[in-house]
Order: structure tokens, then sequence, then C-alpha cells
């Protein structure tokens, strides 16, 4: 049975829709959502216990979607500007999320599990592409994107494992996958068509120990791959 779980929505300007399911098996969700402009839409199911989202959505047909089950997650997802696509699906424990996009028709999409892991996704200019997936415990993602028609992909299980994209330019792309203990993994790119690839995971002897992997990619047309396995590996990798 629904138990003391509470919804706020405001909405002004025309043709915005809020919806809104809380689960009969939740107990003590919450939901803020605040709407202003035009044909925007905001969808939010809880099914989970304590729960919180809070979306914020101005401008012009924006879409704001997110799930939650599990225990004591947040989510916070703020778009400003026109077009702009947020899908949050989360469970686990004591999870959070922060999604923030303004421009054209950026797309954002984030999924969760596990315990305590963190994601955060900045999205600026237009038709960029981020999505991060989480398991595990204690990862932290972030992604952050500027400019035109730039892909980004974080993917991270494991244990402490830490992986930061950071965008600027036209049609760059950047994937890093971590699936080990405590690695750390960046990527920058600024330019035009650069591609970056980072890989590491667990294996064999002296695991525990933390590897990193970094690449900076400036100009054009620059691909770089790092695929670490093991522990206590270093890898930088710098293109201009």
């Amino acid at each position: 049975m629904l138990t003391d779980s509470a919804v706020d929505v405001t909405q002004r300007g025309y043709g915005n829709q809020s919806d809104i399911t809380q689960g009969a098996d939740g107990y003590t969700n919450s939901v803020t959502s605040m709407q202003r402009g035009t044909y925007n839409e905001s969808t939010v199911t809880q099914d989970g216990y304590f729960d919180t989202a809070d979306i914020t959505q101005r401008g012009y047909g924006n879409q704001s979607d997110v799930t939650q089950g599990g225990y004591t997650n947040s989510v916070t997802s703020l778009q400003k500007g026109t077009y702009n696509t947020s899908s949050v699906d989360q469970s686990g424990y004591f999870g959070r999320v922060n999604v923030s996009q303004s421009g054209y028709e950026n797309d954002a999409s984030v999924t969760q599990q596990g315990y305590r892991n963190q994601a955060d996704v900045m999205q600026s200019g237009e038709f960029n592409t981020a999505e991060l997936s989480q398991s595990g415990e204690y990862n932290r993602g972030d992604i952050s994107q500027s400019g035109y028609g730039n892909d980004s992909t974080i993917t991270q299980s494991g244990w402490r494992n830490m992986a930061t994209t950071e965008q600027d330019g036209t049609y760059n792309t950047a994937e890093i996958t971590q699936t080990g203990y405590r690695d750390i993994a960046d990527i920058y790119q600024n330019g035009y068509g650069n591609s970056a690839v980072i890989s590491q995971a667990a294996g064999g002897w002296g695991s525990w120990a933390t590897n990193r992997a970094s690449i900076v990619q400036y100009g054009y047309g620059n691909t770089a791959s790092v695929t670490q396995s093991g522990g206590a590996n270093t890898a930088n990798v710098y293109q201009y």
C-alpha cells in the first residue's frame, strides 16, 4: 500500500504535460516537476523507497523520462532549450543522477544499478548524444559535451571506478568501459571527427591496484584506443 509519497507539479505555458505514477509497493517517494514553455513533457514512475525525482524544463518540446526503484535514489533533470531528451532508469541503493541540458536536440540516457553509484551528464550545443550505464558499487561517471554532433558512452561495473569524458567541437566520439577496481579513465576531445576508446578491466595478480588511462585529442580525424587489464598500468595518449 502506497504510504507517505508526495507529488508537486507546476506548469506554465501551452501544451505542457506531466505524468506521475507512484506504485502501490512504494514508500515515501517524492516528485517535483516544474515546466515552463510549450509542449514540454515529463514522465516519472516510482516504485521504490525514499526515492526522489526533481524535474525542471524550460523551452519548447523538451522531454524527460524517469523510472525509479530501489532505495534512497535521487534524480535531478534540468532542461533548457528545444527538443532535448533525457531518460533515466534508476534502481539499486543510494544512487545519484544529475542531467543538465541546454541547446537543441541533445539526448542523454542514464541507466544506474548497484550501490552508491553517481552519474553526471551536462550537455549544451546541438545534436549531442550521451549514454551512461553503471552497476557495481561506488562508481562515478561524468560526461560533458558542447558543440555539435558529439557522442559519448560510459559503461562501468566493478568497484570505485571513475570515468570522465569532455567533448568540444564537432562529431567527436568517446567510449569508456571499466569493469575492474578503482580504475580511472579520462577522455578530452576538441576539434572535428576525433575518436577515442578506453577499456580497463581487472585480471590476474595486482588487480586491486589502480589502472589509469588518459586520451587527449585536438585537431581533425585522430583515432586512439587504450586497453588495459590487471593492475597499476598507466597509459597517456596525446594527439594534436
